[in-house]
């Protein structure tokens, strides 16, 4: 079922990201800088939750 045009989400916009020296070739660092926007149902906490819940080995984040 579609939701109602007015109804509101929340959203992460990927603001930059980098990583590598060259073309085509995997780079042992990368660095992305997300901009989240969370509604009134949410809050920063749920969000460290998920984004715990979502880390692997050898990546780790910085809330800014």
């Amino acid at each position: 079922m579609p939701k109602p045009a007015d109804t509101w989400i929340d959203t992460v916009h990927f603001a930059r990201i980098e990583g590598g020296a060259v073309a085509n070739v995997i780079s042992n660092h990368a660095e992305a800088m997300l901009d989240f926007r969370l509604t009134e149902k949410s809050s920063p906490d749920e969000l460290e939750q998920n984004l715990q819940q979502a880390m692997v080995d050898g990546v780790s984040y910085q809330i800014v």
